[in-house]
């Protein structure tokens, strides 16, 4: 586990009283990231693939592309992608491939399926609740990067202890590791290793690029000015000498 952490490049600072403040990811950083790894497909197979990826979408995710549901429609018209909805006190509808089918009625205990849609014979498979919500998570979290444990829990509309215990099982196997990633977060949050170095990079690229390099004739007029070499700067006396010296120790 040490070494899977240490994978992950971190930066070294100084002044342990401000290392948690410099050493936070850059939100910016973050906004990429996640702008990047949420599915952006162009046609409806490329939409097919990212619910096989993300696990379900909920309406919510559809709604926020007009597209989605266009394409939803033509999947569900060949029977490659369907609905499946919980019949508990919050209601809530799920867009699914039809080969994470399994994963998700074992997830859902009271589900109903809408639309008319067959696994294949391949994915056809025995889930136990946990080994599902595993499964489910994995895809997640490969597409949202740092992540709380109650945001995961909102959509599926299960208790953080549940999630609690798959995210333990995922870190296990190395694949995500905890902290707080986000700047100014309160709670503790979980992120995929390979994401949250690539969050690292971001950061770290952004930081060098705050530190542009300046013209030769510029730092040899720094240089004469901090040596106190030029005219307005030159002092005199005892006290004088001692402090040009000190300085120059430096």
């Amino acid at each position: 586990e040490e070494r899977r952490t240490q994978a992950v490049s971190s930066r070294r600072w100084i002044d342990p009283e401000q290392a948690s403040d410099l050493g936070q990811l850059d939100a910016e950083a973050i906004a990429r990231l996640k702008s990047e790894i949420w599915p952006d497909p162009v046609n409806a197979d490329e939409l097919h693939d990212a619910l096989m990826n993300l696990g379900f979408l909920t309406d919510a995710e559809v709604s926020a592309n007009p597209q989605w549901q266009h394409w939803l429609k033509q999947l569900a018209a060949d029977r490659r992608v369907g609905t499946i909805g919980s019949l508990d006190e919050d209601p809530r509808q799920y867009w699914l491939a039809a080969e994470r089918l399994p994963e998700m009625r074992a997830l859902i205990a009271s589900a109903s399926i809408e639309l008319n849609v067959v696994t294949p014979e391949e994915f056809r498979k025995e889930w136990t609740r946990e080994t599902a919500l595993i499964e489910v998570l994995r895809g997640r979290l490969a597409a949202l990067g740092p992540v709380t444990s109650a945001m995961l829990a909102k959509p599926l509309n299960l208790s953080t202890n549940e999630i609690d215990i798959a995210l333990l099982a995922l870190e296990g196997e190395g694949l995500i590791l905890r902290g707080r990633f986000t700047p100014h977060a309160v709670e503790e949050e979980w992120c995929e290793r390979r994401l949250l170095a690539r969050i690292h990079r971001y950061t770290l690229k952004r930081l060098r690029q705050e530190i542009e390099p300046v013209a030769t004739k510029d730092f040899l007029r720094f240089l004469l000015r901090w040596q106190r070499v030029t005219a307005d700067t030159q002092i005199e006396g005892a006290d004088a000498v001692s402090a040009v010296i000190s300085q120059l120790e430096g």
